[in-house]
């Protein structure tokens, strides 16, 4: 619907489907700038729309250090704990049944501990993603050294990955950003993951990030390798820590963000009142604003 607004801003927080470029383009006509979430998630909507590209700002998430500090202050690491926490489908089931059983079988009083959120009431889920959930949670209740914490409170979330050696994250969903990657390093929790889609963009430090796709055994292999020699270096696992705590430090807290949203918003205004200073005099006299014209002519 029309807005009565002199900037309106899309914040996108998902990909661009294929084949949905004329439905997307007919309700950008009001549309002054595209929010996107990472350089990728910026790829992903130009590949589609080339169009677009003038036309995004490459923004991200946030993250409030402050809520995580006091969260996890005290917190110790368990070396022999680990915490996945994402949907089931964004590649638990590769992690339950090719990754953690090997890590198990290494240390057999590791833990895996699984968090994530619920779908809003009333969702209605295909068929084969009602099965999926259903097989996913027999294949949780049979795998060994696995807990399911169910959904947490922010701080609670915050506590369980403070308090864990490593995040697991081998998913193959295209993640425009990956919050939890964020809050992990911010939690002084190392994260592996995949090297793929927005991740090598939060994950800061490449140690730990794992090249193709999670269905190879290459993949797996360096998955688990991965995690053991983190585990087995007292200072690469403390080089970890500080350089993605540092990494969040300087790029996702909300101040920070907002900075960035607010100096892009006063470009825009800049640039156009630049670009249309005879127009913006005329809507100025039009709309009975005869003081601010008069200023804008002793500016001029």
């Amino acid at each position: 619907f029309p807005s009565n607004s002199r900037l309106r801003v899309l914040v996108n927080h998902d990909t661009l489907f294929s084949g949905i470029r004329a439905q997307f383009m007919a309700s950008l006509w009001q549309t002054d700038m595209l929010f996107n979430l990472s350089e990728y998630h910026k790829r992903q909507y130009c590949e589609q729309i080339p169009e677009l590209d003038s036309h995004i700002f490459v923004t991200k998430n946030g993250i409030d250090l402050e809520e995580i500090d006091k969260a996890t202050a005290g917190i110790p690491t368990n070396t022999k704990q680990f915490v996945y926490g994402s949907r089931p489908e964004r590649g638990l089931d590769v992690l339950l049944t090719k990754i953690w059983p090997r890590l198990y079988e290494k240390d057999t009083e590791r833990v895996l501990c699984l968090a994530g959120y619920s779908l809003d009431a009333g969702v209605k889920l295909p068929e084969n993603m009602v099965a999926f959930y259903a097989s996913m949670k027999d294949l949780i209740d049979k795998t060994p050294g696995v807990v399911d914490m169910g959904c947490l409170k922010k701080s609670d979330w915050y506590r369980l990955l403070a308090n864990s050696a490593a995040c697991l994250y081998s998913t193959a969903f295209p993640e425009i950003f990956c919050i939890t990657a964020a809050e992990s390093q911010a939690c002084g929790t190392p994260i592996i993951t995949p090297q793929d889609f927005a991740l090598p963009e939060v994950v800061v430090d490449r140690r730990c990030l794992i090249s193709g796709k999670n269905t190879s055994i290459e993949y797996q292999d360096e998955f688990v390798t991965r995690v053991e020699e983190l585990l087995k270096n007292d200072i690469y696992y403390k080089s970890v820590q500080r350089v993605g705590r540092e990494h969040v430090e300087s790029q996702y807290p909300w101040p920070k963000v907002a900075e960035e949203w607010e100096e892009k918003i006063l470009s825009f205004f800049e640039d156009r009142y630049r670009k249309n200073k005879h127009w913006v005099f005329r809507q100025l006299l039009y709309n009975s604003d005869v003081l601010m014209a008069k200023e804008m002519g002793r500016q001029e």
